[in-house]
């Protein structure tokens, strides 16, 4: 709708301006709408997606991004005790990995499980390595 206005404001603008030089009337009105586009594009990167169509695919329920995800208690089944090719096997590689001399190896996956209590996804879990098996899951 916003789009709408500005072309519609600047073609007007622009068509009465081009009227007045003495251009024919389709000219005017062809390039009342050029600028009335360009208008709107730079309008569109210098307050970037503010006003932009929603994302239809950000607007999920609470039911269809359970389905997607896995809950705490599920992942934590799924791998607790695991080795790392059992991990691997299960979930897939981490989106990120931390290894820092003479600590356990983080490993990071994100939205991959959700909080049954609130029925939001976590933003990420961190899978904490021990030397042959998980060690410990926290969640984020």
């Amino acid at each position: 709708m916003l789009y709408l206005i500005i072309v519609s404001v600047v073609w007007y603008l622009s068509t009465r301006y081009f009227r007045r030089k003495l251009v024919g009337k389709w000219t005017s009105i062809a390039a009342g709408l050029a600028l009335g586009l360009i208008a709107s594009m730079v309008f569109t990167l210098m307050t970037g997606s503010k006003y932009a169509a929603p994302n239809p695919v950000s607007q999920t329920s609470a039911i269809s991004t359970q389905a997607k995800l896995m809950s705490r208690d599920s992942f934590s089944n799924l791998i607790h005790g695991k080795n790392r090719n059992d991990v691997l096997a299960a979930v897939g590689p981490p989106s990120s990995r931390q290894q820092m001399s003479g600590q356990p190896e983080l490993w990071y996956y994100n939205g991959l499980t959700y909080d049954p209590l609130t029925n939001r996804p976590d933003s990420s879990v961190q899978v904490v390595m021990g030397t042959w098996v998980v060690e410990r899951i926290n969640f984020y």
